[in-house]
């Protein structure tokens, strides 16, 4: 493979403004929520207006990327059944117009990468390096922390009209949402401005395999370097959720090298690091709450906040299993969904609160047609990878989706700007090398007729 030339990008800035401007926590203060709301709707038509304008319409040349649209538009459509006839039709559909302008970003940021296909390492050099000043922020505010050098200052409102703790002076050194307190031990969680740990891994841990596949592209130790301190971050979030999405991209990196008979030496030491990795996040937690004296360091690791009063299996897996339920007993009384709402405004449908887990919250909100429509958009990704023999860069971001799919799965609900970017520079990474190997066969053959007489 050739080694890969960065160039400026100012799109990609742009790009990576969205993703943080929906994730960040201190873009929800109040006296700023107008102007923020127009920004998030305004900034995908001018990407999409600037593309077309500069390069024409716009079509993707893989099968999946098309079909990976059509099946998002049909989804984003058929919610729209659903929500007009809900308990209340009207807040489930200003809540569907809200999605409208979060999934335009799939046409926008897909315009983007297809106009200018290179557009992909820029971008992914631009979210490693947000990651890296992320895990920096957070060493230097680990250190000053437990040095006494700097406090907590309280910031807001944000939205409820809420104060939220951020650490040091006007919150430089990023959020402090869960940090975990033990008899004799307190410890920071990795947080940066996400809203919680569990969304700062969904994060650092795409950004991870991002920086070693541009490692794999350059051969630059910086990008390598980078990834390494990536993936301490992402560890140090401590979250359960972070530790499946490392784990599962690290069994679809040995899984799919087998398959594909390209399996490397150390894929038995990386699948049983991903096997502890699945064992942690599962039954980590549940250990400690079985066993109230347990390690106080397990107890930091596993992100228990605190001392543990209820020992129910529910309880060690933070309320998702009664929430699950909760959810599922709604899906069997609305198996074509209840429409669009706002988790916990309306529990007079029974819905209570929606579940933090994906596919159980679209099962919920969109029935089982809707579920069905959006993991067929997602299949689009792992078809792809199955019918094109990835290299190792590609691969590397295929690891990043894989990862940043089960964390949205696990805690989120796959409709986020930064989601959406990782799934889109997977086709654009196979468009790139595809047609850098299309280039390499034109330029042979036209030196071969060069030579001849």
């Amino acid at each position: 493979m050739n080694k890969i030339v960065f160039k400026k990008d100012k799109l990609s800035y742009l790009i990576v403004f969205c993703c943080i401007l929906f994730d960040w926590r201190f873009f929800e203060w109040d006296p700023a929520h107008f102007f923020i709301y127009m920004l998030k709707g305004i900034i995908p038509f001018f990407l999409l207006i600037y593309v077309s304008v500069h390069r024409g319409l716009i079509i993707p040349r893989l099968s999946e990327h098309r079909a990976y649209y059509a099946l998002m538009t049909i989804f984003v459509f058929y919610i729209l059944l659903p929500s007009l006839l809900a308990s209340d039709p009207v807040g489930s559909i200003e809540v569907w117009e809200r999605l409208v302008f979060v999934v335009f970003y799939v046409y926008a940021i897909g315009a983007c990468l297809i106009a200018k296909i290179d557009r992909v390492f820029a971008l992914s050099r631009v979210f490693v390096i947000l990651g890296v000043a992320t895990v920096v922020q957070f060493l230097l505010a680990l250190v000053l922390w437990d040095l006494g050098l700097v406090v907590v200052h309280m910031y807001g409102p944000f939205q409820n009209g809420m104060m939220q703790p951020f650490i040091g002076s006007y919150g430089l050194l990023g959020a402090m949402v869960s940090n975990t307190t033990q008899t004799g031990l307190s410890f920071l969680r990795l947080v940066g401005y996400w809203y919680e740990p569990s969304k700062a891994a969904g994060f650092l841990v795409p950004c991870f395999f991002f920086s070693y596949g541009l490692w794999l592209a350059t051969r630059c130790l910086k990008w390598r370097v980078a990834a390494y301190l990536l993936l301490l971050g992402a560890l140090l979030c401590l979250s359960n959720a972070g530790y499946l999405a490392l784990a599962s991209a690290l069994l679809f990196g040995v899984v799919y090298r087998k398959l594909k008979g390209a399996a490397k030496r150390w894929d038995m030491i990386v699948f049983w690091v991903a096997l502890f990795l699945v064992s942690l996040a599962l039954l980590g937690r549940l250990y400690v709450y079985i066993h109230p004296d347990a390690s106080q360091w397990l107890r930091v690791i596993t992100g228990v906040r605190g001392s543990v009063t209820d020992t129910t299996v529910d309880a060690a897996s933070g309320g998702r299993i009664d929430l699950a339920a909760n959810n599922w007993s709604t899906f069997v009384q609305h198996p074509f969904g209840v429409g669009l709402m706002v988790s916990g405004e309306n529990e007079s449908l029974g819905q209570y609160n929606a579940s933090s887990t994906a596919p159980v919250a679209w099962l919920v909100y969109t029935g089982i047609i809707g579920l069905n429509l959006l993991l067929g958009a997602l299949w689009q990704v792992l078809r792809l990878a199955w019918r094109v023999k990835l290299n190792p860069v590609q691969l590397a971001f295929f690891q990043a989706w894989v990862g940043s799919t089960m964390q949205q799965m696990v805690y989120g609900t796959w409709m986020t700007p930064f989601y959406f970017s990782v799934t889109l520079m997977c086709f654009a990474i196979v468009c790139f090398y595809q047609r850098q190997i299309s280039e390499e066969i034109t330029l042979s053959c036209h030196c071969q007729n060069n030579q001849n007489p």
